[in-house]
């Protein structure tokens, strides 16, 4: 827990920032020890906490001293940031994104860096950027285009030409130093940027750009374009107009003539002279037919114009109401803009104005207007006449060749075909981790995609290719047809496998239904890909500085002395073979404390079992 007077001075920050004042006294704040416990809780269960930097340095091994320690440089202004260990990463296009992997003292010491910076930006952010943000996502940025982005007329795509590598550091810097009067603060994320990488064991310099995989690049490429979402808001400011459009003549012309109609077919019904009520009936749904082939406001009112913007880290995407010439215009200032202000560039091949109908692809949704043919039939005066159900409203859709894609990356078989395909490289696991597997991965799929536009329809052929490849893939292991699998595990409406666990008690693994697949959508659809919350209730001491606070070996039960913290990357790395690792299972925790003696006895191989009276020695 936090001092008072650091509590009160963390709080303050937001405040301080929202009023316009700079904030100072950061770097002192980074020589309070708890600041830097909170920020190991936060990243010590990600991925990359056990990946080595360029001298195999990982958050392996944490504790107090070292906190003391990286305060005790800092302070002397002897911390020197290493380079990160360069790596590549698979983009779905086929080219690779390079990969900067910090030392485990770097990642702590920008954590720390991280938490402060937040607390002076999210305050002041836009609310139309979404990336790298708390309670914000992919998908509160798709769900604000689809309620908000009403009756778009042209979409402006622009693509940042390698965004991460072309920042600017005296850009960044001078950015930073509007918000922040610390100048040790400011030296320190300097090192960071100017770190330099090491690829094929050569050091290479950075004379511009964050890297991407370092934990502080996510806010500070925000902090870089925080001026352009200011820019762009007022763009927003300057551009609309009016508050309702102009009735478009041509549609409300005939409107006139069928309200007309409808009082002559009114008065003949009473008259008692069905013919020519009939007569009149037909020319309504001929004028009906002719009328929807027009909007009913005026599409190109100069009185009414709106620009939307919506960001997610370096992708954005405008939709315009308004002429084509206007929106090649706001590109231009765009474009102007970045170059200018913010050197950056656009890809050619990637940028340009669109039509509605004829839609852009933003984060892996097809974003497109739609009209409908059908027309809903309802009663006016008396009268029954049709009336459009949609025009030009925007939706998302699911890219084809997404599907595609995800059926091929995984190995379900050929979707074009319908043509299902075992898995080999999954028989050699068992039951339970096979389902657990096939769920996983279509259920993730479908969440992110739960937001589209007849999401269910888009994906029953999919579900049908993963259900046809999971039981083929369980068949397989039991040399076995589908047919006998299937009648093996269908349990009423479901299909369960029933196997024994370690205790003796049955357990059962159910099959993802297509039916219960979008269940898990938040109200609005929000909040969808959001991780559902897995905290469970456990002893006094759960969280992991509270049981690095205790003193105490949780292996040999040694109290006093020098601790530090074990990791392991997965829980499945553990095999159980070692008492150590038996002991890890039975607490279900990738990280466990120990002394100093245990802790070099587990990397040497020699720790032995805690049951045994030589671990009292």
């Amino acid at each position: 827990m936090l001092p008072a007077t650091v509590t009160r001075r963390v709080e303050t920050i937001p405040e301080v920032s929202k009023s316009g004042k700079r904030i100072n006294g950061l770097f002192r704040l980074m020589e309070t020890p708890d600041l830097w416990m909170q920020a190991y809780q936060k990243i010590h269960t990600n991925t990359g906490a056990t990946t080595p930097g360029v001298d195999r340095n990982t958050l392996d091994g944490f504790s107090d001293e070292r906190v003391f320690n990286l305060i005790e440089l800092l302070t002397t202004d002897r911390y020197r940031p290493k380079p990160v260990r360069r790596t590549y990463r698979p983009k779905g296009d086929g080219r690779y994104r390079p990969l900067g992997v910090p030392t485990g003292d770097d990642k702590l010491v920008q954590e720390v860096i991280r938490g402060l910076l937040e607390r002076i930006y999210e305050p002041i952010f836009s609310d139309r950027s979404h990336g790298f943000r708390p309670k914000r996502s992919c998908h509160t940025a798709l769900h604000e285009i689809d309620d908000r982005w009403t009756g778009v007329k042209w979409f402006v795509e622009a693509d940042i030409e390698g965004f991460y590598d072309n920042l600017d550091h005296t850009i960044l810097l001078r950015a930073l130093g509007e918000k922040i009067e610390d100048p040790r603060f400011l030296r320190l994320i300097e090192r960071f940027l100017q770190a330099g990488y090491m690829e094929d064991w050569r050091w290479n310099p950075t004379y511009s750009g964050a890297p991407q995989g370092g934990i502080v690049s996510p806010i500070l490429s925000n902090v870089y374009l925080h001026a352009f979402d200011l820019f762009m808001e007022e763009m927003v400011r300057a551009f609309t107009r009016g508050t309702k459009r102009k009735d478009f003549t041509p549609y409300h012309t005939i409107s006139t003539r069928c309200r007309r109609l409808r009082k002559r077919v009114h008065a003949a019904l009473e008259q008692g002279d069905d013919t020519t009520a009939r007569k009149w009936k037909q020319e309504i749904l001929h004028q009906e037919k002719l009328r929807a082939h027009y909007p009913a406001g005026d599409p190109y009112d100069p009185t009414f114009r709106r620009l939307y913007y919506c960001r997610y880290a370096d992708d954005f995407v405008l939709g315009v109401i308004g002429s084509k010439a206007e929106a090649h215009d706001i590109l231009h200032q765009v474009e102007q803009f970045l170059h200018q202000h913010l050197r950056l560039h656009v890809a050619r091949q990637k940028t340009g104005v669109k039509h509605a109908r004829e839609g852009v692809r933003f984060l892996g949704y097809d974003l497109r207007a739609y009209t409908s043919e059908c027309r809903r039939k309802f009663k006016k005066q008396g009268i029954y006449t049709r009336q459009r159900i949609v025009r030009e409203q925007l939706q998302l859709h699911i890219p084809q060749e997404k599907l595609y894609a995800f059926a091929r990356k995984h190995g379900y078989g050929n979707l074009d075909l319908g043509v299902a395909s075992h898995r080999g490289a999954l028989l050699r696991n068992d039951e339970p981790t096979i389902i657990h597997v096939y769920n996983a991965e279509l259920r993730g799929f479908a969440n992110y995609y739960s937001l589209a536009t007849s999401v269910k329809r888009r994906l029953s052929k999919l579900y049908w290719l993963w259900w046809q490849s999971l039981y083929k893939t369980l068949a397989g292991k039991h040399q076995t047809s589908v047919r006998k699998m299937v009648r093996t595990m269908k349990s009423g409406k479901q299909y369960i496998w029933r196997c024994t666990g370690r205790n003796g008690q049955p357990k059962h693994f159910a099959i993802q239904r297509f039916g219960d697949l979008l269940k898990q959508k938040a109200p609005g659809g929000a909040d969808v890909d959001v991780q559902p919350n897995t905290v469970v209730l456990r002893a006094a001491r759960t969280k992991l500085i509270d049981r690095l606070a205790a003193n105490a070996c949780e292996y040999c039960g040694k109290h006093g002395g020098y601790f530090e913290v074990h990791h392991i990357r997965k829980m499945k790395d553990l095999t159980g073979k070692q008492a150590w690792e038996k002991h890890m299972i039975a607490l279900r925790r990738k990280t466990i404390v120990l002394c100093i003696q245990c802790h070099h006895l587990l990397h040497a191989g020699t720790l032995p079992d805690m049951r045994r009276k030589d671990m009292q020695k």
